[in-house]
Parts: structure tokens; C-alpha cells; sequence
């Protein structure tokens, strides 16, 4: 299994699947783009709560404090892919577009009784979009695209400061390294020729280099074997170092032979800076329900609730980009003593039920200022792969969702989200990292 493991790892890290993180959302012309609340099947099922749920079947690389949850010598691998298709609507016009890009792939394990490590990336912003307009005044047709991706790798460990049985306190802190561009294009094409080579090329390049860091707490309470109370926040400060620089090109195409060549009519490089930061609260309750009995068989139901808050902020030259965030969600488990009466227990009582609902403000101050709502419904479930007592398993999440602005005649979205994640484990008998002593 461990062979597995590390060929899949070494597999992921050497391709260029984080290359370019895509979206296919127009409002991510601005700014550096799309900023990343944090993505995960099991977490975007719940409303997008990614800060206040975490247990030892789970990496949380969301909030740093969750590495000390995890179970002593059970290495996760966890990952995931996101699928989006998205309708977008303008003064009676209408246009779906379909975008999959990866989710995040993480690495942790615990490093003792009380401490735990994880590292990894995922994404940190993206841009894409493509809008066709035609100019009859001037004769062209020109095509504006949004490309490009910028990425977060981490490395992050967290302590349990109390240990106790009744109450647990966990700080943790995430290391990052933030790196790659984005870039909006504009090209240009004549009316009156045939060929599919543009007229001129237009592009406008953002390149960020940048080291931060996440600060994260959990604090968990038992007060009872039936409740179970979480609290959690992770702040992020304004980055600490960062190179950030923007490049402004204008070609002129021209074929030559039969060959397409550029002239380069215009060509600047500037250097700037960048203020962000964000701050993230949140809570989880769980109830123990009382045993059910289902056909002489005795199961052991619990019901999750969870919430959270997040607000940023991200201003870059005359863009000033300010969010919120709040989300709610419910998960439903069956049964929480799998491995117990994994035997007994019918598919669907193996099945962990989420659902949740969020919605997200974002205002824009540039030239033209913005008002953007996002809400959606979420729902979705986990799938527990019981081999030989593993932790692995399979979550998915779907979201319904729609975005729209303060103005009735803008550009409109409504669309679908599904998230594939998959946690693998060693099983029982595989453990890594385990301490063994000879008699």
C-alpha cells in the first residue's frame, strides 16, 4: 500500500497538473483574480465550512490547528478535482462553459502524541474567461481572455498545548511559498481577412512571488459523551515578503512567408505591491443520538451542525477587492463505529450525509465599482473505504450556486460544482512511521 503511496506522490509533483489553475468566471479580470476561500469535497458539501471540522479520518489543511487531530501512525494522502459548468447571462444573451481544474494535494501524519505535520499546495487565486466582441466601427473583432493561475505550496505543523479528556486546545501555523501569474489578453482581428491569425496581440501579465504564513487555533470541548463543542479561527496577515511585478505587451502580427511573426510595438515592466489579509471564525456542535435498533442490529447515529465567517480584503494598484463569507451545514453519520460493525452494517449506513447553504459578498472599487452576491446550496457525501481497518475514503460534493451584481442589466452566472476528493491511508497493518522494538 505504501508502495502505492509514494508513486502516486512522486507521480503528482513531477506532472504539471498545478501548472494552471483555470476558472471560467469573467469576474476574475480583476485583480490577481479569482481569490481561494479553500476548496474540499468534504467541506464545500457543508456549506463551505472549511475551519471548524476536523477529525483523525480527515487532513485539514485549512486551518493548521487540525494537524494534531490526526491519528498516530496513519499517514493521509488526500486530494481532490473540481468540475464547474456555469451559464452565464447578459441583456437576454446566454453562454455555458465548462472548467476542471485541480483541487489540492496534501501529505500528513503525526510527528508525536501531541504534534502533527502536513505540507502540500492548493490554489491560491485564478483567472479565466473568454468574451468576444465585435467592433464594426473599427472593423475588428477582438477576443478578451484571462489565463493563468497562482499557487500555494505549505508546509505546517500544529501543537496540542492542552491535552486533557474533556478539553483540547491546538495551535497550529502554516508556512507558505506563493508563486505563479496571471494574465489578460486581448486579441484583435480584421473583418475583411480570412485568416485565423490575429491582427494584434494586447497582454497584461501580474507575476507573484511571495512568503506568508496561516495562523491557526482550535479549541474542543466535551461536555458530555452526547455533546461536543468546537471552536476554530485562522487569521492570515498581510504577506510578509513578496516580489510582484507587471508586464505590458503590445504586438502587431504580420505573416511573412507564410510564417506568422510579431513586431513589438509596445513592451513595459514595472514592479508593485500587494495588501491582503484575511481572518476566518468558526464552530462545530455534535450530538451523539441514542442508539437505533435496525433489524436486531443496534447502530450508533450522530448529527454534526457547523458554521463559519470569513472576511478579506486585497487591494492591488486602483483595485481594491473586499470579501465575506458565511456558511452553514449539517452532516448526518449512521453509524460512527465503522470499523466495530462494518460487517453488520448495510451500504447506506456507511454513508456519511452533508448539506449546507453559503453566501459570499465581494465588492470591487476600481474604475467601475461592483457589488457581487454568490449564494448556493451544497450537499454531498463521504464514502468510507473499510480495507483491512484503513482511514481512506471517497467524498463528493455538489454545489448549485449562482452569482450576480448590484447592477440588473450585468453579467449573471448560474452554476453546477461538483467536487471529487479521495483521503488514502495506509491500512492497519501498514502503519507508517511507527516506533518497533525488539525483545
Amino acid at each position: 500500500m505504501y508502495k502505492t503511496i509514494y508513486l502516486f506522490v512522486i507521480l503528482i509533483l513531477k506532472s504539471n497538473v498545478f501548472a494552471q489553475s483555470i476558472t471560467n468566471n469573467p469576474l476574475s479580470y480583476y485583480g490577481i483574480g479569482e481569490q481561494s476561500f479553500g476548496s474540499n469535497a468534504i467541506y464545500n458539501a457543508l456549506g463551505q465550512n472549511t475551519i471548524s471540522y476536523f477529525d483523525s479520518s480527515q487532513l485539514n489543511i485549512f486551518n493548521p490547528a487540525s494537524y494534531s487531530s490526526l491519528s498516530s501512525g496513519n499517514t493521509l494522502v488526500s486530494l481532490g478535482i473540481d468540475f464547474r459548468r456555469s451559464q452565464f447571462s447578459e441583456l437576454g444573451n446566454t453562454n455555458s462553459q465548462v472548467a476542471v481544474m485541480p483541487d489540492h494535494f496534501a501529505m500528513g501524519f503525526k510527528l508525536s502524541k501531541i504534534t502533527g505535520l502536513a505540507f502540500g499546495i492548493k490554489p491560491y487565486s485564478s483567472r479565466g474567461y473568454e468574451i468576444t466582441e465585435y467592433d464594426s466601427l473599427n472593423s475588428l473583432t477582438n477576443k478578451y481572455q484571462g489565463t493563468g493561475g497562482i499557487r500555494t505550496f505549505f508546509l505546517g505543523t500544529s501543537i496540542r498545548v492542552i491535552n486533557k479528556q474533556k478539553s483540547k486546545l491546538s495551535l497550529g501555523v502554516n508556512a507558505e511559498s506563493i508563486f505563479g501569474s496571471v494574465t489578460n489578453s486581448r486579441i484583435s482581428k480584421m473583418f475583411s481577412t480570412s485568416s485565423d491569425y490575429p491582427s494584434g496581440v494586447s497582454n497584461s501579465t501580474i507575476k507573484l512571488s511571495a512568503i506568508n504564513v496561516d495562523f491557526g487555533v482550535s479549541f474542543n470541548r466535551n461536555f458530555s459523551k452526547r455533546h461536543n463543542v468546537m471552536l476554530s479561527a485562522v487569521y492570515t496577515p498581510n504577506l510578509l515578503l513578496q516580489r510582484l511585478s507587471l508586464k505590458d505587451e503590445i504586438f502587431y502580427a504580420k505573416l511573412l512567408s507564410g510564417i506568422i511573426t510579431y513586431d513589438t510595438i509596445s513592451y513595459s515592466v514595472s514592479s508593485a505591491s500587494m495588501v491582503s489579509s484575511s481572518t476566518k471564525a468558526g464552530f462545530s456542535y455534535t450530538l451523539n443520538l441514542p442508539n437505533w435498533q435496525r433489524n436486531m442490529r443496534q447502530l450508533h447515529p450522530s448529527i454534526m451542525l457547523v458554521g463559519s465567517y470569513s472576511s478579506s480584503s486585497m487591494t492591488l494598484l486602483d483595485s481594491k477587492k473586499i470579501m465575506s463569507h458565511l456558511g452553514f451545514g449539517i452532516q448526518f453519520i449512521p453509524e460512527t463505529k465503522l470499523f466495530e460493525n462494518s460487517t453488520n452494517l448495510k451500504f447506506l449506513e456507511k454513508i456519511q450525509y452533508r448539506i449546507g447553504y453559503f453566501q459570499q459578498q465581494n465588492s470591487i472599487s476600481s474604475v467601475i465599482d461592483k457589488s457581487i452576491n454568490i449564494s448556493g446550496l451544497t450537499f454531498g457525501f463521504g464514502l468510507p473505504i473499510l480495507v483491512q481497518q484503513s482511514l481512506s475514503s471517497l467524498n463528493i460534493g455538489f454545489t448549485f450556486g449562482k452569482n450576480t451584481d448590484s447592477s440588473s442589466t450585468s453579467l449573471a452566472e448560474k452554476y453546477f460544482d461538483m467536487n471529487f476528493g479521495i483521503i488514502l491511508s495506509p491500512p492497519f497493518f501498514d502503519r507508517w512511521f511507527r516506533k518497533r522494538k525488539l525483545d
